[in-house]
């Protein structure tokens, strides 16, 4: 399936802005695995301070996505003609990133995300074809055995729209 964001937009045009529903649970791992191929489009110049902004390529919110989420974060390097991979957090509002590895272009990976939430430490897991970073997190559950969140999709930025159309392909 071709993944077009359009010059000057956010997300791919079918894409609803809010994501689908999730539920997690204290007693289960939730898991997202999805395949993707970056194109030689996703290589763009900003010529400006936003090019190291983190574009994000899909996750799921803990609650709500600007106060607790786990995502993989994606931008060009420029240098490489490659894409650099991040994994991409919000911990209690506090944003963090950390870059996994870079990809060559027309291939495709395999991304999957592995959440563990057990008491008051939870463990997300990034795994690229088998490459994994494993971190912890603090993401309180309130004591619940069952928290709601959404999964989180495409998007194009930080604080700038797509400067070309970006085409990525998802099998």
């Amino acid at each position: 399936m071709k993944l077009l964001i359009k010059k000057n937009h956010r997300r791919p045009c079918w894409q609803i802005p809010l994501g689908l529903p999730h539920v997690f649970s204290v007693f289960k791992e939730s898991k997202l695995s999805k395949t993707f191929m970056f194109t030689e489009s996703c290589l763009y110049d900003l010529k400006n301070e936003n090019q190291s902004d983190i574009n994000k390529l899909f996750g799921f919110s803990i609650g709500l996505h600007y106060i607790n989420s786990v995502r993989f974060g994606w931008r060009p390097n420029l240098k490489n003609s490659t894409i650099e991979i991040l994994k991409y957090e919000y911990n209690d509002k506090v944003r963090n990133f950390k870059s996994i590895l870079e990809l060559d272009l027309n291939k495709f990976y395999r991304f999957e995300i592995k959440y563990d939430g057990f008491g008051f430490v939870s463990y997300s897991i990034f795994d690229i074809n088998d490459v994994c970073l494993a971190n912890t997190l603090s993401i309180p559950i309130l004591g619940f055995p069952i928290i709601f969140g959404y999964r989180l999709g495409l998007y194009f930025g930080g604080n700038e729209k797509a400067p070309q159309d970006i085409t990525i392909y998802k099998r």
